[in-house]
């Protein structure tokens, strides 16, 4: 009986150091938005060192949590993976990351300090005890295979809806070890893509002294509120902008984050921008308006080396390229926070220029929405908007921000002597780290707005 009793010490011991390893995690998932599973093995391999040489596992620990969040904001930044979310970090020096640092960001770490010093001070109660440790592990690992979340045993029903154990270090070394195969360029499925649902291409075709002006907006996702969602439409479909064009609206699923919107929305292909080659790129709408003899601008205001633009870019067929670098000589001035560069009024100026002249198909990437936000002045109208609708002030900046630039897309639209077809669509629901503001949007859809304009000849209104 006494060794019975000891035994199940010795469990109770394992299971509140795991539960100290993984504790942070659950602290700041019920503020924070965190994909990750209930208990993290990769601990088990961190709490059995700490049992024979506790410093070394108090490492292990921290690289574990650090692999952790890393994972989780990969997928909170809509990364599909975490080897692509560290790919990402070579272009961090284009990035103003003072803008990512808040209080808040410093009252994350105090959940892991406090659980840090908890395993530290209890160690010698697991010293030599890896083989509980090992136990609870495996039994993690086959409760997660019968609940049919664990890689070797996924099923779309699960007798729970969350992970109950997962290893973020196996996950990620089994994806370097197939980068070289991972992501290839495949077509997505009829329509997931604004230009295939709207039928740009054939429009095209049919009005040959018309333009295009295909805008892809920085992290616009659908607001789950309803009116938030119609005054959203009332910024780029004015009641003053019925008489020139009419209005289609609609949903598009999104997986990925920008480049990945900009490979649906072009291209209709899902997979990383890195496969992007001219033989790929023939099949994007830009290459296909171009061998119809329309001439194809891309614009962007941040700089031509974020995501390699200035390569893939020209393989989708966009033959004239203006980055931030283009404007230098212009000294136009600089909006955004983190991700600063030219304002997206000015260059959505700049596309309606462009797009002015007939066959002239005109991509442009906005910017100036890419949380975090710079904070700006609202409006009081959109301060009742967000009020009524109990919209926290990091979405109601969001509302905001998104509202000016579809409203400027309008204005140009309205003062148009060419009237152009006008596609806006978003790239993925705005990125919020805080739960409460993530859930304001729909998970897998992004609105589109195709405005036709009323002379030329085609009547569909959806």
């Amino acid at each position: 009986m006494t060794t019975f009793f000891g035994q199940l010490r010795r469990f109770a011991q394992a299971a509140v150091a795991l539960a100290l390893a993984n504790g942070a995690f659950w602290i700041l998932g019920t503020w924070l938005t965190i994909a990750r599973p209930v208990f993290n093995l990769d601990m088990i391999i961190g709490l059995m060192f700490m049992a024979m040489m506790p410093r070394w596992g108090l490492v292990l620990i921290v690289m574990a949590w650090a692999l952790d969040a890393l994972t989780s904001q990969s997928l909170t930044f809509h990364f599909t993976n975490t080897l692509e979310f560290l790919r990402a970090s070579r272009f961090l020096s284009e990035v103003r990351i003072e803008n990512y640092l808040s209080w808040q960001v410093a009252l994350v770490t105090l959940p892991f300090a406090v659980c840090l010093a908890l395993l530290w001070v209890t160690r010698e109660q697991r010293r030599g005890d890896w083989l509980h440790v090992a136990a609870l592990g495996l039994l993690l690992f086959t409760a997660d295979v019968f609940n049919g979340s664990s890689i070797v045993s996924r099923r779309d029903v699960r007798g729970f809806a969350a992970n109950i154990a997962g290893s973020p270090a196996a996950m990620t070394a089994l994806r370097i070890l197939s980068s070289r195969d991972a992501d290839p360029l495949s077509p997505l499925p009829p329509g997931s893509s604004v230009a295939s649902v709207a039928q740009v291409e054939d429009w095209a075709l049919k009005h040959p002294e018309r333009s295009i002006v295909f805008v892809l907006v920085e992290s616009m996702g659908v607001p789950d509120g309803a009116n938030v969602a119609r005054w959203l439409a009332s910024q780029v479909y004015p009641a003053s902008l019925a008489s020139r064009y009419q209005l289609s609206q609609y949903t598009i699923p999104f997986q990925g984050a920008t480049t990945s919107g900009e490979l649906r929305a072009l291209c209709d292909l899902k997979g990383t921008y890195r496969r992007m080659d001219s033989t790929a790129g023939q099949h994007c709408l830009p290459a296909r308006l171009a061998s119809h003899g329309w001439a194809t601008t891309g614009l962007h205001g941040f700089s031509q080396r974020m995501f390699d633009r200035q390569d893939w870019w020209g393989a989708i067929g966009l033959s004239q390229l203006r980055f931030a670098e283009s404007f230098q000589s212009e000294h136009l001035p600089l909006c955004g926070g983190a991700f600063r560069g030219l304002c997206d009024d000015d260059l959505i100026h700049r596309s309606f220029q462009i797009a002015s002249a007939s066959r002239q198909f005109v991509y442009l990437l906005t910017l100036n929405t890419h949380l975090p936000l710079e904070p700006k002045p609202i409006a009081a109208e959109t301060r009742r908007l967000c009020e009524s609708a109990s919209l926290g002030d990091d979405v109601c900046q969001w509302v905001s921000q998104t509202g000016k630039v579809l409203s400027s897309i309008s204005a140009e639209a309205a003062a148009s002597a060419n009237p152009p077809l006008i596609v806006v669509v978003g790239d993925h629901s705005p990125p919020f780290a805080q739960a409460s503001s993530r859930g304001q949007f729909n998970p897998d859809h992004v609105p589109a707005f195709v405005l036709r304009p009323r002379d030329d000849g085609d009547s569909r209104v959806q």
